[in-house]
């Protein structure tokens, strides 16, 4: 389920294929902002990470900036990957592979590796932020039901895409959950749908489901 999306330009930059982490960050608030989701409720994010040494300490900035900017409080970690480690940069599709691997991942309810990070950037210190770098297979467990947040513990992730020149995109998912219905007992109504060639075989159609209630 789509619950935010975001999108903006760096503006002015130092180089065409040169992110500014400040929009990148502003553009995770403004997906988090119009999902009505805090920073905290994220349990995954899946970085544009292309495994540069400029690009993905500039990604994490702007993640760290916007995920501190909306208080995420205690040192709550969230696992970080891309797809790219496993199929490379497919350009124009490769927002798409992103978002593909992520309801992959709701459906399975795994965290698949990323791969080829066994030596870590060490212009990143992860240490220091709130993010790991996802390097195995594990459940995606559902989230503990935070006390000041909604009760409820659904798997999130954010997915970020940015493009040269200064695009950036950000996209807040959700795992769908099934209502229930709370009654249901044998004289719950439903809703009945007919549908004929025209009005008059609807009408008659009407009067036989009528005739055999």
């Amino acid at each position: 389920m789509i619950k935010g999306t975001a999108i903006n330009h760096d503006g002015s930059m130092n180089g065409y294929t040169v992110p500014n982490p400040n929009a990148q960050a502003q553009v995770v608030q403004n997906a988090l902002k119009n999902a009505n989701l805090k920073s905290s409720m994220i349990n995954y994010v899946e970085g544009h990470g292309t495994g540069t040494k400029l690009g993905d300490p500039i990604e994490v900035a702007g993640l760290v900036k916007a995920f501190n900017n909306d208080s995420i409080g205690e040192k709550r970690m969230c696992s970080l990957g891309s797809v790219k480690s496993n199929i490379g940069h497919l350009e124009a599709a490769a927002g798409i592979a992103s978002i593909t691997k992520v309801l992959l991942q709701m459906k399975h309810r795994k965290l698949v590796p990323t791969l080829h990070c066994k030596e870590l950037n060490s212009n990143i210190y992860f240490e220091d932020i709130p993010f790991y770098v996802q390097r195995t297979l594990e459940d995606w467990k559902q989230p503990e039901i935070g006390v000041n947040e909604s009760e409820d513990n659904l798997r999130r992730a954010l997915v970020n895409g940015f493009g040269a020149g200064g695009t950036n995109v950000s996209i807040v998912l959700e795992e769908y959950k099934e209502e229930v219905a709370e009654n249901s007992g044998e004289n719950q109504e439903e809703v009945l749908v007919l549908s004929a060639e025209n009005k008059k075989h609807s009408v008659s159609m009407q009067r036989k489901w009528q005739d055999t209630l």
